[in-house]
């Protein structure tokens, strides 16, 4: 098993905050992609597919 990234590791603890405060999944996306930019959705909607 790979060692997660940084990254990887700021996505997982932002969804785990948001999901924390009852967003559904559209709207954790719209916020990961707000935080961390358009250019990480498609690994943001792995992380949060993997996560649900």
């Amino acid at each position: 098993m790979t060692k997660p990234t940084d990254a990887t590791i700021s996505y997982i603890t932002r969804y785990n905050e948001l999901v924390a405060q009852g967003l559904n999944f559209q709207e954790i996306m719209e916020q990961l992609v707000a935080q961390f930019g358009e250019e990480h959705r498609p690994a943001l909607e792995k992380i949060v597919l993997a996560l649900s």
